[in-house]
């Protein structure tokens, strides 16, 4: 028989403030070229006549696929939603009706978007004196959060119509070389695993990390070098 060990245990844990190494330097870091939501309204007739009634939504599937971006900046959005709906049939125009039917549906999507970029995407130059070709670094598109924002179905003259608005918001991004300043302002230099800071060293044989403490501010420690003999 397994017995569960039901003392208490007191599970510590300790936070620290990330550091890095202070400019002036080079990095090669994913630059955000835009932020952006879409919303696209979608609009489906559903195959019911008129003497079906109580016409509900049960379920929607999303599926999304990865999006594209062309030469041309527009962002290729495709995908499908799998509906499912109840209602119920009154084929004699009496007040009584069937029991709950189902209906499912596969609704396409299939949009282009035109994007603005907040930072331009960078493209390597070419060299054609030796043939030499370099790919630029790709554009990715990574999807934040999907949302179904509206779920309408409405009798027109035309039929039961669905009426949707899907939300999905993205950030595109690329690798780019990204330049980062030395950190302006007075920095608290600590002591190894401590919390006390220390007078300036004389040495010059080390290098800072930088790190931002919301309580002191600009932190800092040393790491030395060593010299092979």
């Amino acid at each position: 028989m397994n017995e569960k060990n039901n003392l208490s245990k007191n599970i510590s844990c300790e936070y620290y403030v990330p550091l890095g190494k202070a400019g002036s330097l080079i990095i090669q870091a994913p630059v955000v070229l835009s932020y952006l939501k879409v919303n696209i309204p979608v609009y489906t007739n559903i195959n019911l006549s008129k003497n079906c009634l109580n016409v509900k939504t049960t379920q929607n599937k999303i599926f999304i696929k990865k999006p594209l971006l062309a030469s041309d900046n527009k962002l290729i959005l495709t995908g499908h939603i799998e509906k499912s709906l109840s209602y119920k049939t009154n084929s004699n125009n009496t007040s009584k009706f069937s029991g709950t039917k189902t209906l499912n549906m596969d609704i396409q999507i299939e949009e282009h978007v035109n994007i603005t970029f907040d930072q331009f995407p960078v493209k390597n130059e070419k060299n054609t004196e030796f043939y030499y070709e370099k790919s630029d670094e790709p554009i990715n598109c990574n999807m934040e959060f999907i949302e179904l924002i509206q779920d309408n179905i409405q009798y027109t003259d035309s039929g039961y119509v669905n009426k949707l608005i899907l939300s999905l918001q993205f950030s595109l991004t690329q690798l780019q070389y990204v330049f980062i300043p030395e950190p302006e302002g007075d920095v608290q230099l600590l002591k190894p695993n401590s919390n006390t800071p220390i007078q300036t060293p004389k040495t010059n044989n080390f290098y800072y990390n930088i790190g931002f403490d919301n309580s002191v501010g600009l932190i800092a420690n040393r790491t030395f070098i060593y010299n092979s003999p």
